[in-house]
């Protein structure tokens, strides 16, 4: 199998795939949608898990179900929030890759995002845990509604002197001198998915040559991998009846 140049096919093929001007901006595609997809099950598994209200209680085996829980929703949250971080960053992996020419609309979409009051905030909360580890949770119970949800006052959110700046830009919208951070999930996850299907909206029109072209590629190479092999089998020296144990 061999090319005008005289050269083996398969390698050439290699070659182009792997220098191939869409296989960058492809993966990070690719690792986008995964990490949306996980991010996806992160949000449903904590509005599941915040549907669930725990009342204070004075019985000593309900004050350790509390706990258990409040250390749950911190788990969960820290997950989530981390996970976002990583959207975020991939999504950079994607601006890097289109080029100067859609560079900029797709640096418009993250900051269209990250510009959100509800965006503000989960950011800055991350922020918190990326230093502090975990949020300071608290149990609150409403006196009109009689029902507990977890808390973050915002003053357990100052971390430094040199933050006043970042505090206001995350948390000065907020009218309450505290944040419920499984209600600020579930308002800015709309802004989420948004964010994701204009991402992938764009780089599908932009690019749906280049990604013909690659995944076309893709294709044959698997196809030669499958010849290849049979190629291998069908020279082995042994023959397909040849076993090392069977009877002489």
């Amino acid at each position: 199998m061999a090319n005008s140049n005289g050269d083996d096919e398969p390698p050439d093929v290699f070659s182009r795939l792997r220098d191939h001007e869409a296989r960058e901006i492809e993966e990070a595609r690719k690792k986008f949608q995964w990490r949306y997809s996980t991010l996806n099950n992160d949000f449903s598994d904590l509005m599941r898990l915040g549907s669930l209200h725990v009342a204070p209680s004075n019985d000593a085996n309900e004050r350790l179900r509390e706990q258990g829980y409040v250390f749950e929703v911190e788990r969960r949250l820290h997950h989530f929030l981390s996970g976002l971080y990583t959207l975020l960053e991939v999504h950079k992996t994607i601006q890097d890759g289109v080029g100067r020419e859609y560079r900029n609309e797709i640096s418009e979409i993250e900051d269209t995002f990250r510009g959100m009051e509800s965006s503000r905030t989960l950011l800055g909360l991350r922020h918190y845990v990326q230093h502090e580890n975990v949020l300071p949770l608290q149990p609150r119970t409403s006196t009109v509604e009689g029902e507990s949800e977890l808390v973050v006052l915002l003053d357990d959110l100052e971390m430094q002197e040199d933050y006043q700046d970042g505090f206001e830009a995350h948390y000065g919208h907020l009218e309450k001198p505290y944040c419920v951070p499984i209600n600020e999930i579930e308002t800015n996850w709309p802004h989420v998915e948004d964010f994701f299907d204009e991402t992938i909206e764009l780089l599908n029109t932009e690019f749906e040559p280049e990604f013909g072209e690659y995944e076309g590629l893709q294709e044959h190479v698997e196809s030669l991998t499958e010849e290849l092999h049979e190629e291998l089998l069908s020279d082995d020296p042994f023959g397909e009846e040849f076993s090392p144990f069977s009877e002489e």
